[in-house]
């Protein structure tokens, strides 16, 4: 018997490299395939993560923003004309309008209670299903509503001016 591999153990030995190489690139693709899903994962998750870590900053702004109001609701009349008054009224404007370009917009509440904007803090008298006074703004950010304006809502049937035909 002689050292050298006969033609069918190399044919053999050709089999089981092919064979392995085989497993190796199936192995290979696999993994490429895992990590593209990965990246496609990870961007999707940036993509929505990203959004929602604005409409939290957002959130956290808000009562800043209800701070500033107040505070200028409040400031005596023999002030309003003061230099720092005007200054600061400067300073809140300039914020306000920042984080309206980025996409905040306040909740102008129309005349009709709509639940997915107003938040029903008490009945009152006054037309049915109307908002009759806002007692804090509400706020959206890129047309999601972050917080809705809690208002006051009129519960009587008829409106004013359905009593004045009436009589």
């Amino acid at each position: 018997m002689s050292d050298t591999p006969t033609t069918e153990k190399l044919q053999q030995q050709i089999e089981d490299l092919q064979s392995q190489l085989e497993i190796m690139t199936n192995t290979a693709k696999r993994t490429m395939a895992d990590l593209q899903n990965l990246q496609k994962r990870t961007q999707i998750e940036r993509l929505q993560l990203y959004p929602q870590a604005q409409a939290d900053l957002m959130i956290e702004f808000l009562p800043v923003i209800d701070n500033f109001q107040r505070a200028f609701e409040n400031i005596p009349e023999s002030l309003k004309t003061d230099n720092w008054v005007q200054g600061m009224t400067q300073i809140e404007k300039q914020f306000t309008d920042i984080l309206n370009k980025t996409g905040l917009e306040e909740i102008v509440p129309d005349t009709d209670f709509n639940p997915n904007e107003h938040e029903a803090l008490v009945e009152v008298e006054g037309e049915k299903n109307h908002v009759i006074q806002v007692f804090e703004k509400g706020y959206r950010f890129k047309n999601k509503v972050i917080r809705p304006a809690k208002v006051s809502v009129g519960n009587s049937p008829a409106g004013p001016s359905d009593e004045l035909r009436s009589a």
